[in-house]
């Protein structure tokens, strides 16, 4: 068994199939990776580039760059784990949420978010640019993923409801 001392403020864990190392978020904006097979140091942190709580991650297929959504709740960074810095921004002066994630689509030129408001985002992930809005639940989304094997995005909402979207 290997143990991490994160304290109180590890937020979030992510994992990928390739690799066995662990990616976290914490409640002071930096995010982790852990090597399950070298101890309980990380072997790579990103700090002071985020000043909130992470409450999402999402890994990218190339296994070097990772979205992070936190607390601040109006901007998703794209990080880069290689160069240890944010490659790029998403943003919109309607967007925000607190407890919001954020997910790449499967093509990965996407980058969607949930919103207060109930819509769900969407960036380029290259350019940066908002492509479009689409209002999907009556209150604030707090989840959301693309199951990648059926391109299927499920969202949900503060009050229970899931949506399942082909």
């Amino acid at each position: 068994m290997l143990s991490v001392g994160c304290q109180k403020s590890l937020k979030i864990v992510k994992s990928n199939y390739v690799e066995p190392v662990v990616y976290t978020g914490h409640a002071d904006g930096s995010v982790r990776v852990y090597s399950i097979s070298q101890g309980n140091s990380p072997v790579s942190q990103i700090k002071g580039l985020i000043d909130y709580s992470i409450t999402s991650l999402t890994l990218l297929s190339n296994r070097h760059q990772i979205l992070a959504t936190s607390m601040e709740g109006s901007v998703i960074h794209l990080l880069d784990l290689k160069m240890n810095k944010s490659i790029m921004k998403y943003e919109h002066e309607k967007f925000y949420n607190s407890a919001a994630q954020s997910t790449i689509s499967p093509s990965e030129a996407l980058v969607l978010a949930g919103n207060c408001d109930g819509a769900i985002y969407y960036w380029n992930r290259f350019k940066g640019d908002f492509v479009r809005k689409i209002t999907a639940h009556d209150g604030p989304l707090t989840a959301l993923h693309y199951h990648f094997m059926s391109s299927t995005l499920a969202t949900a909402d503060k009050e229970g409801s899931l949506i399942l979207w082909q």
